[in-house]
């Protein structure tokens, strides 16, 4: 399984050929007061646990009454969790960059410890990227260039400890267990 990860992230690394890197994800109204901003790994159990259960009610309570803002950024802690971004960093558009991402997260645990993931990868991905495209993505070197600059500068600043990281208005929530932590976060910030 390694061996095939290992392959996988290779070809990204060593192509020539370029597609199109998406931006970080952002939800909801970009200049909304109270901004909260998600760290995720795509191996991070905790990541797959957080688009399962909170962020469903964060896009329902909050997002679609434009009362925040809801970022997603990507913080790969091993390799296999780089390679899968950087293949769903390089879809064509960001509505399908936010159904790839949310669609591997939540699925997580019917490919995470499989023999044959990256089939289970693709199979989830074929909504949103497929065929060509997909073997445009494995090829391409500058999208997972620019997605290792991206990770670089989050990593420079030293605020991320582990993943999922959460931030409200920048200030990060500690130990983070609940959505109920996350929304107590955000009703203070919209008091103010």
């Amino acid at each position: 399984m390694k061996k095939i990860l290992i392959c996988f992230l290779l070809i990204l690394i060593y192509s020539n050929k370029s597609f199109a890197v998406q931006e970080n994800i952002i939800l909801g109204d970009e200049n909304a007061d109270v901004n909260v901003r998600i760290y995720y790994s795509m191996t991070c159990p905790s990541c797959s646990y957080l688009f399962k259960n909170i962020v469903p009610k964060l896009e329902r309570n909050y997002v679609k009454t434009n009362k925040i803002s809801l970022e997603f950024r990507p913080y790969p802690l091993n390799k296999s969790s780089f390679a899968i971004d950087s293949i769903i960093h390089c879809t064509k558009t960001k509505e399908k960059h936010e159904k790839a991402l949310k669609a591997l997260l939540k699925e997580q645990s019917s490919w995470i410890n499989k023999r044959k993931r990256k089939e289970e990868i693709e199979n989830i991905l074929y909504p949103y990227l497929r065929g060509e495209d997909l073997q445009k993505c494995y090829k391409d070197k500058e999208n997972a260039d620019k997605l290792y600059d991206k990770i670089a500068q989050y990593r420079q600043k030293g605020i991320i400890k582990a993943t999922p990281a959460v931030f409200v208005n920048g200030k990060e929530i500690e130990r983070l267990t609940s959505y109920y932590q996350i929304e107590q976060k955000i009703l203070e910030e919209l008091s103010n």
